[in-house]
């Protein structure tokens, strides 16, 4: 019994030393936008970080980004001021979530897919 008590012990240490490696426990965000850049003004921000990759004038734009676990808010900005909240969701460690910005009735919608 007092074996399986030190293994027990020995597990649980490590458990604790490996998530005291300072670093943040990061997910993944891949954000597609799939219509042409509407204003040279917008920009779209993740966590308040503006996501560079979906300025260009690619009507397919795609972008990977490492984000923070937790919950992620992507956000429309026309010139400095916020235009759209599009969307909100969590982010899991060491995991994938899909957001799809496109049009609507002339309207700009997120989808997420986890």
């Amino acid at each position: 019994m007092s074996q399986l008590m030190a293994w027990a012990s020995a597990g649980l240490m490590a458990l604790g030393l490996n998530s005291c490696t300072g670093e943040d426990p990061v997910g993944y965000v891949e954000i597609t936008r799939t219509f042409p850049q509407t204003s040279s003004r917008d920009t779209f921000r993740i966590n308040g970080a503006e996501v560079a990759g979906l300025n260009s004038a690619d009507p397919m734009a795609k972008v990977v980004v490492s984000q923070k676990v937790g919950k992620v808010v992507i956000e429309l900005y026309r010139g400095e001021a916020l235009h759209w909240q599009l969307c909100a969701f969590d982010v899991a460690r060491n995991r994938l979530v899909t957001a799809t910005i496109y049009l609507q009735n002339r309207d700009i919608r997120c989808s997420v897919q986890s």
